[in-house]
């Protein structure tokens, strides 16, 4: 937030709506009187629900058949894109882990498809999207829709960022990584602590473990 706060307060930086970097395109529905498989497939299919802390996650995605992949063969996501919600939750931004490079997206969701890399980190993107003065511009955009929430994708194209030159971006990207990542050693030490504490406090109780008086 601060340092996408005071790239915006620069009046020297660049700033760019999304649709001069990036193009925005729907997610499709499944065709009518289709259903998920109940056994993977090679066709995931992406949903809000899978989003997971600005990155979708893989572990819950469903799957569907040949024939229903090739009638929605159009609406894919790639790894190199980003993931934001238009329906009901809206505006959850997401980044697309490899293995679910190609996977088929749904309706309410679009992908955000960065035109020209050389000139725009997307991961420098994601954190200018997630940031406070980015959901505020979503808050103020959305509208609603059969009593649902809204996000219309020429909203999305509309959202302004501050865009300074690539070497700044690939910072800005390097450093978000790099404190993500400490983040989740962290939660996955903080939650071996905790299970080694209940472990002990069990063996305790049940008497399997005697301290000395």
């Amino acid at each position: 937030n601060t340092v996408i706060g005071d790239l915006f307060a620069d009046e020297h930086a660049r700033r760019v709506r999304v649709s001069e970097i990036a193009l925005v395109m729907g997610g499709k529905r499944l065709p009518k009187g289709s259903n998920y498989e109940e056994r993977p497939t090679d066709n995931r299919y992406i949903r809000v629900t899978n989003w997971a802390d600005y990155q979708i996650d893989a572990s819950d995605v469903r799957y569907i058949s040949n024939e229903v992949a090739a009638s929605i063969r159009r609406y894919t996501i790639s790894s190199e894109d980003l993931f934001i919600s238009i329906a009901g939750s809206i505006g959850l931004v997401a980044s697309v882990p490899p293995d679910l490079d190609g996977a088929f997206l749904t309706e309410n969701a679009a992908k955000i498809v960065v035109s020209d890399q050389k000139s725009v980190d997307t991961t420098y993107l994601l954190v200018a999207l997630r940031s406070e003065l980015l959901t505020e511009q979503i808050r103020q955009q959305k509208g609603v829709g059969g009593g649902v929430p809204k996000l219309a994708l020429f909203r999305i194209e509309e959202l302004c960022l501050p865009l300074p030159e690539i070497g700044i971006q690939r910072e800005i990207a390097a450093s978000y990584l790099s404190l993500k990542a400490a983040r989740e050693q962290s939660a996955i030490s903080l939650n071996a602590a905790s299970k080694l504490k209940a472990d002990l406090a069990d063996d305790l109780l049940s008497g399997r473990v005697r301290v000395p008086a």
